[in-house]
């Protein structure tokens, strides 16, 4: 994680992304309900759910919003097995989660 203007425009711009592809993966049909998507593998999951909590800390409202966004959308599509593995892998960022989230629901940056 790095400050300043040029490192937050690209961190805005990967959450931007993040979005746009889990917005359209979780609206594409599903032909084939047997076939595992590589975006919500676990070994995926396991990389992107810490780097999306830690850009709720970021400065920038919008890629807080982006994250939020992104987290939600995971979370409606992951198992309950695979988030008790995502739990039982990073336990902290699981934990610190929730409370995250209700924090930003009472931000004053919108």
């Amino acid at each position: 994680w790095r400050s300043g203007g040029l490192a937050a425009a690209l961190r805005k711009l990967s959450a931007a992304t993040m979005f746009s592809l889990l917005s359209h993966h979780n609206n594409r049909p599903r032909r084939d309900a047997d076939v595992e998507s590589d975006l919500y593998k676990l070994e995926t999951l396991l990389h992107l759910i810490p780097i999306l909590h830690s850009n709720l800390e970021d400065t920038e409202s919008t890629t807080r919003e982006l994250c939020c966004h992104c987290l939600s959308l995971i979370l409606e599509q992951i198992s309950r097995n695979d988030f008790q593995s995502i739990w039982e892998a990073d336990t902290r960022v699981v934990d610190t989660l929730y409370p995250r989230l209700l924090m930003l629901l009472d931000d004053s940056h919108d």
